[in-house]
């Protein structure tokens, strides 16, 4: 009798760890999957910002951003796409959420400088533009030296 009841037990707790393991197999796929969905959201965001559909932009890059709230690729882009649209507070936003303090994305301490030259702050936008010069992962850095150089010009 105990051993059918050891038996019994054995199986219930196989049954119980494979359903774990099936759920967990089952979240990273999915994980996976909406990784690749915001991806795609996000390329599709950026041609169509890049082609001028800029409302096309905004729905795709929303998506992307629904689904990857924290991804500073995305921030940059919806910044980019709020300043080419006019509004420097929703830009702002959204450059200041890419430049997380954990992982700075290098090419929105970029962006953010721009956005600060243009508003005539031009102390504040050579301390990202310097930021985004000094930052190892930037693979772009002599983009952020011309814009500083252009911003310093304007300051004279």
């Amino acid at each position: 009798m105990q051993a059918k009841v050891s038996l019994v037990l054995r199986l219930v707790f196989v049954i119980m760890v494979a359903t774990v393991l099936s759920s967990c197999a089952t979240t990273i796929k999915s994980q996976k999957k909406s990784a690749k969905v915001a991806q795609l959201q996000l390329e599709l965001g950026v041609a169509y910002m890049e082609q001028g559909y800029m409302d096309m932009a905004l729905v795709n890059l929303e998506k992307a951003q629904s689904i990857k709230p924290d991804d500073p690729e995305i921030q940059y882009a919806l910044a980019l796409l709020y300043l080419k649209k006019g509004s420097e507070e929703r830009a702002e936003q959204h450059f200041m959420r890419a430049m997380r303090e954990d992982k700075p994305y290098p090419e929105a301490q970029n962006g953010y400088g721009v956005l600060l030259c243009r508003q005539g702050r031009h102390r504040e936008a050579a301390i990202y533009f310097g930021m985004a010069i000094n930052n190892p992962d930037y693979k772009t850095p002599d983009v952020a030296t011309r814009n500083s150089e252009i911003c310093g010009d304007e300051m004279k």
